[in-house]
C-alpha cells in the first residue's frame, strides 16, 4: 500500500485562534492578492468532521449510525481522504489526540503526516467561549473542565448528520496533542503569533511545507491582520454565524483581565495551572 500520510492537522482547542491560522494559509497559498470571501478563504483549509462524505467513501451512510459507531469509523474516512491526495495537505481538527474504543488513534496516524498544535491561554479561551456558545463565563469554564466534554451535532441540522467532536477538559486535550509521539508536531502559541506573527508563522510554513519567502509570508500577514478581518467581516457577514457577531473579536492576548472575575480566573489556574506553566502561562 502507497504511504497515505497526506493529512497536516492544525490541532487547536475551540477559540484558541485556529480560523486566523486557516485564513493566514489560504492567503500564503495564494500567488497574488485574493479577492475571494473570508467563507471561500477558510474553506480552503477544511474541516475535519466536515469531510465525512461516509456514503461515497465508504458505501455506508452516517445517518445509519450512532455518534458512537460513527467515531470508531472516522480514521477509515480520513484514511479514505488522505489516500485521493497527491501531496499533504492541511485540514483543521478540534478533535483531541485520543484512540476509539477500537484502540486506534481517532485521527489515524497512518494518514497523518505531521500536526501544528495551537494553543492558546485558557483564560481567554474562556472569554470568546462563552461569547460563540452563547453561554455564561461560569458555564464556559465547567465545559473547558469536563474530561467528558464533546461538542454533538444535530443529524438534522443543515450539515447533516456529523461526527462528535472529542475535546476532552482544556488541559486533557493539551496533554494528548503534546503526548502525541505516532506524529511530528509542532508547539505554537498564539500569543506569540501575535507577538512576532513573521518570525511565527514562517516557522509554521517551514514546517508544514509551505511556501516560505519573506515576501509570501509579509503579505499574508499584512491580509490577515485582526483590523482587516474584523472590517471584512462586517461587511461580508461571516457564513459560519449567521448571527449578525463578528467571529473576530479583538486579537490581542490578556482579553481575560477584563472579561473574567478574579474568582473566575482563579478558577481557571486551578482546573489547569500545571498544564499552563508547562506551556509558559504565567498564573496569578
Amino acid at each position: 500500500m502507497s504511504d497515505m500520510r497526506n493529512l497536516i492537522w492544525i490541532a487547536a482547542y475551540p477559540k484558541s485562534g485556529s480560523t486566523w491560522m486557516r485564513l493566514f494559509v489560504a492567503h500564503l497559498l495564494a500567488e497574488k492578492a485574493d479577492a475571494a470571501s473570508i467563507r471561500d478563504q477558510i474553506l480552503r483549509v477544511p474541516v475535519d468532521f466536515g469531510l465525512m462524505g461516509f456514503d461515497t467513501a465508504l458505501g455506508i451512510k452516517l445517518a445509519d449510525f450512532t455518534p458512537e459507531e460513527a467515531v470508531v469509523l472516522k480514521p477509515r474516512r480520513l484514511e479514505a481522504e488522505a489516500r485521493l491526495l497527491s501531496r499533504p495537505s492541511l485540514f483543521r481538527t478540534h478533535d483531541a489526540w485520543v484512540r476509539t474504543s477500537a484502540g486506534e488513534p481517532l485521527l489515524s496516524a497512518a494518514a497523518t503526516a505531521r500536526a501544528i498544535h495551537l494553543v492558546r491561554d485558557p483564560r481567554d479561551i474562556a472569554v470568546s467561549f462563552a461569547e460563540f456558545f452563547d453561554c455564561d463565563q461560569d458555564q464556559a469554564i465547567s465545559r473547558m473542565a469536563d474530561p467528558e466534554y464533546r461538542l454533538v451535532f444535530d443529524p438534522d441540522g443543515p450539515a447533516g448528520p456529523q461526527v462528535p467532536i472529542t475535546l476532552l477538559d482544556w488541559s486533557g486535550h493539551c496533554r494528548s496533542w503534546l503526548a502525541a509521539e505516532e506524529v511530528p508536531r509542532l508547539l505554537v502559541r498564539y500569543e506569540d503569533l501575535l507577538a512576532d506573527p513573521l518570525g511565527e508563522f514562517t516557522r509554521m510554513a517551514v514546517f508544514a511545507g509551505l511556501p516560505a519567502s519573506a515576501e509570501r509570508i509579509g503579505r499574508a500577514v499584512e491580509e490577515t491582520r485582526f483590523d482587516r478581518l474584523k472590517a471584512r467581516d462586517q461587511n461580508e457577514g461571516f457564513a459560519f454565524r449567521g448571527d449578525g457577531r463578528s467571529h473576530f473579536r479583538v486579537g490581542r492576548a490578556g482579553g481575560w483581565r477584563d472579561g473574567l472575575t478574579a474568582e473566575q480566573a482563579r478558577r481557571i489556574e486551578r482546573d489547569h495551572g500545571e498544564v499552563m506553566t508547562r506551556l509558559g502561562y504565567a498564573l496569578g
